[in-house]
């Protein structure tokens, strides 16, 4: 599966979901799910539809969740829509299908964003910039980490790597989209 839903939260990052093919199967093909619970299919799912609104589940999304889950029948596209009803309600605004590919790559994830009426998931410069000097941190931090004890023993020590914070940090600054951002990077690093 190569859909996921996206959801615009409330404080303009992007939430996604993903829903598994285990729950695809069961909810459009049917079955089993509660086969083999202990008070059998109907009283099972009796118990969890009473136990899951308990917890604050939207109870008629509880309902055709489960009842999928139980007796199948869905179609891919009901199937999506009772996922978002019962497990996106609560988490933002537009909720929309998407594809996998057309979200952009994880490097800046706490950065993504997307309008509150929806659309492509874009990357937020002003919060990719922290997030490409902590990358670049933790990689000098790598780079520059003694071994100790047996690996100290076995492996000679290497020099420590030397950097230009000041020109980093202004490359960062100066960046003027996302790939540029992504682009610095220490040559010192580069393998």
């Amino acid at each position: 599966m190569n859909i996921c839903i996206l959801t615009t939260g409330f404080n303009g990052n992007v939430l996604v979901t993903y829903p598994t093919e285990e729950a695809r199967s069961f909810m459009t093909r049917g079955g089993g799910w509660f086969d083999h619970h202990e008070r059998g299919i109907r009283g099972g799912l009796k118990y969890e539809i009473d136990k899951q609104v308990a917890q604050g589940l939207p109870e008629e999304a509880t309902i055709r969740l489960l009842n999928a889950m139980a007796f199948g029948g869905c179609t891919d596209a009901e199937f999506y829509e009772i996922i978002r009803d019962r497990d996106c309600w609560n988490m933002g605004t537009m909720q929309e299908l998407s594809s996998i590919t057309d979200l952009p790559d994880r490097w800046f994830r706490d950065a993504w964003k997307r309008s509150a009426n929806g659309g492509p998931v874009m990357i937020d410069l002003e919060k990719a910039r922290p997030i490409q000097a902590q990358h670049i941190d933790d990689a000098i931090q790598r780079a520059n980490s003694r071994p100790t004890g047996l690996l100290a023993e076995l492996f000679p020590l290497k020099p420590v790597i030397e950097f230009n914070m000041a020109k980093l940090a202004q490359k960062i600054r100066d960046a003027r989209d996302d790939l540029e951002l992504r682009a610095v990077w220490p040559v010192e690093l580069v393998t």
